[in-house]
């Protein structure tokens, strides 16, 4: 069995913790179950590896796999937001706070 393991500097982490955060936070509470999370969790994963950077692009695609009921797809495009946002959005609700 070949099994690949992402590794992520700690900036990117946090990055996805936060975008995960917001993801389940915006679940109604009859949907936030262990399943659910790990599912948010592994798409944020494989997103994160295909390049995924913007915070809220992996909160939504994330959702959107839970909402299909279906896995992110490996090597598909990644997405381009209109405008950028850092962690900072998710955790102040301010892009200006730093």
């Amino acid at each position: 069995m070949d099994v690949h393991i992402e590794s992520f500097d700690p900036e990117t982490v946090d990055l996805m913790r936060a975008a995960l955060d917001h993801a389940w936070s915006s679940l109604p509470l009859e949907r936030q179950t262990p399943g659910s999370k790990s599912t948010l969790a592994a798409a944020m994963v494989s997103l994160t590896a295909q390049g995924e950077r913007d915070s809220v692009c992996l909160s939504r695609d994330a959702l959107n796999v839970i909402a299909t009921k279906g896995r992110a797809q490996p090597g598909r495009p990644v997405r381009q937001s209109r405008k950028p946002h850092s962690v900072d959005t998710l955790t102040t609700g301010s892009e200006s706070a730093r």
